[in-house]
């Protein structure tokens, strides 16, 4: 399984490499002062994330197959991001949330879709007539950008790069959800 699951991980990076330019392109159209200022302090914390001290805890209760969150914390221990992933027998799903001064600024929500089950192999694809077995390099991603300021959303970028209205309701809702799982993640992670 941890073959897969590399291989899964290795899968997930190359597609983001070819990501699509309508994305590049939504990105920069969605300049604001606000927004330039999330996208710097991102930067910055992927820049210096191999400095970072790490602390990492096992989810259960949120998946099918479990989950885990790691917490990076900068030189001054101050909590600069939380990558969370859950894990599931067709999929995982992986929420990248970035702090400023303890307040949510940004989060990536990465949704993989796999062909098949990731146990999925000759023997069980043979059982029941499948010709197709799991390949990680027909998974695909999903993914939302969400941009926050005083832990309200501000801007949300789908997967094609489109801005989502955050004017109807259970858009707002969604992203209210991002805000208190991040929350909550934060608060496990308070005391290192």
């Amino acid at each position: 399984m941890k073959n897969h699951l590399l291989t899964a991980t290795l899968l997930f990076y190359t597609l983001l490499l070819y990501s699509s330019s309508a994305l590049a392109n939504a990105l920069a159209q969605n300049h604001t002062p606000e927004v330039d200022n999330i996208r710097a302090k991102y930067q910055h914390i992927q820049t210096h994330l191999k400095d970072y001290r790490t602390a990492s805890q096992d989810i259960w209760g949120e998946s099918t197959e479990g989950g885990k969150a790691t917490a990076h914390y900068d030189h001054s221990n101050v909590l600069q991001r939380i990558e969370v992933i859950w894990f599931g027998e067709s999929g995982k799903r992986i929420v990248y949330y970035y702090f400023d001064h303890e307040q949510l600024v940004f989060a990536l929500d990465q949704q993989i879709h796999y062909n098949r089950p990731i146990y999925w192999n000759q023997s069980l694809a043979d059982e029941v007539g499948d010709t197709e077995l799991f390949d990680p390099t027909k998974s695909t991603v999903i993914e939302n950008r969400y941009y926050f300021k005083h832990e309200q959303p501000i801007l949300w970028l789908d997967n094609t790069g489109q801005t989502v209205d955050l004017n109807i309701e259970k858009n707002t809702e969604q992203a209210q959800a991002v805000i208190a799982h991040a929350k909550k993640m934060y608060q496990q992670f308070l005391t290192p």
